[in-house]
């Protein structure tokens, strides 16, 4: 096969929980390939996607978000994405018994893309629902989920732009909070969220003047907040301090930038979700490298709790996909075309109570590796946790009108990209 680059045309939404679209010059011709995938697929499994013609299937990446009810909020993205679909779902919400329910956007909206130079989108839960922020460069917009009326509404509250404002997560039911700069004169704001409406709550709180804005904010009681920030050092080998404050002053807690490495916002990598508080008033820190509790209302001390393991030989490093949690690859090169990689298998990386766990999980969502591998490729993109085991969120593109053996392909058939759900603790296919 070789890589084609194809213009996404004109696309009409179908189906509900098969929410997907497909070009409709090729819907009878993708008719027998639709066919073939729903028959691959074990139980359990569940399509949200369906699309075509489509040129990079590795472009589409995700972020998932644990939700206060036990569900998750799935939100795929493209990245570096030119005339996008206007007939997918831009979230996908998973109940805890791994549902998969569509969240449509407003008429005319496409599905989010970022550019390679920014960061994923972001997300923040508010009661039972959702803000998502987009940032793009210098451009940014805002959505609030509408889980029961399967929607996802766009939003004009003056958070502030992505380069001068925090969200943060709140521990009441219907509110977050946000920091806005400058630095050198911060507000924090409370805000709700009901109806799908974001309000202003009170006056802002004006903060004392920071080096830079903080990294991290949260409501730890009524109306208190607390958040993290870093504090330069004094020389070139002086890192400086990350340090955590209060805003009813109770104190003020500092760690040596060296002793904790905090997530950071210095390149577009998978940073939320990497901070979470305990009910023991700690913070456990996914540094990327390991597992940090961060006593911040006791003593203050910094507790390394794992180092997170490497990957196995012959597998690509971990492509961080939530807090503690990664994916790996071991791939090889597609016969038919030089560009493209195929991926044999796949290991990913959890939490196990105070440290790390991996395993090998399928290379596919169908029944058999072999059975997936005569339709087309399959990537795994990200992890989702419910009641009833693990689930992948697996990108599968196929680019013949009809199974043909591995390694062999029919060239000026349309493409068609499918975005799938399936059990991970399932046997290796």
């Amino acid at each position: 096969m070789k890589a084609r680059f194809i213009k996404l045309s004109s696309i009409t939404a179908l189906g509900v929980l098969g929410c997907y679209a497909v070009e409709e010059s090729h819907t009878n011709d993708l008719l027998p390939l639709e066919r073939e995938i729903e028959s691959a697929l074990p139980e359990g499994a569940s399509i949200l996607w369906k699309v075509s013609p489509h040129e990079r299937p590795t472009a589409i990446e995700s972020v998932t978000w644990s939700m206060r009810d036990g569900g998750s909020l799935l939100v795929p993205y493209y990245r570096d994405g030119a005339d996008l679909p206007t007939g997918l779902p831009p979230a996908i919400y998973v109940t805890r018994d791994g549902r998969a329910l569509p969240l449509h956007a407003e008429e005319g909206e496409a599905v989010f893309s970022v550019s390679s130079q920014s960061g994923p989108p972001s997300v923040t839960p508010c009661g039972e629902e959702a803000i998502v922020r987009i940032c793009d460069g210098g451009a940014s917009s805002l959505w609030v989920t509408d889980v029961a009326g399967g929607a996802l509404h766009r939003s004009d509250a003056a958070l502030g732009d992505c380069e001068s404002s925090v969200l943060g997560a709140a521990l009441g039911e219907d509110r977050f909070v946000t920091i806005r700069g400058p630095a050198d004169a911060p507000l924090l704001t409370e805000w709700s969220c009901s109806a799908g409406d974001i309000r202003e709550g009170a006056e802002p709180l004006a903060l004392p003047s920071m080096p830079a804005l903080p990294r991290w904010v949260e409501e730890v009681e009524p109306s208190v907040f607390a958040w993290v920030r870093h504090q330069p050092g004094m020389g070139e080998l002086d890192f400086g301090d990350w340090v955590y404050e209060r805003s009813d002053a109770s104190g003020t807690i500092r760690v040596p930038r060296t002793e904790l490495p905090f997530p950071t916002d210095t390149a577009p990598t998978r940073s939320w979700e990497r901070v979470r508080r305990e009910p023991s008033g700690a913070l456990l820190v996914d540094g990327i490298s390991g597992l940090y509790r961060w006593h911040v209302e006791d003593s203050g001390e910094v507790e390394p709790l794992g180092i997170a393991p490497p990957p196995s030989p012959e597998f690509s490093p971990w492509t961080h996909v939530g807090l503690g949690a990664g994916i790996s690859s071991r791939v090889d090169w597609n016969p038919d075309g030089v560009q493209l990689e195929m991926p044999l298998e796949y290991e990913v990386l959890g939490v196990a109570g105070d440290g790390y766990q991996t395993s090998r999980v399928p290379s596919t969502p169908c029944r058999t590796r072999e059975v997936c591998r005569r339709i087309g490729e399959s990537y795994l993109r990200g992890r989702v946790e419910t009641a009833s085991g693990p689930l992948g969120l697996y990108v599968m593109w196929t680019w013949q009108l009809h199974p043909v053996p591995y390694g062999e392909s029919t060239a000026g058939s349309p493409d068609l990209a499918t975005l799938i759900l399936a059990p991970l603790d399932r046997p290796l296919p």
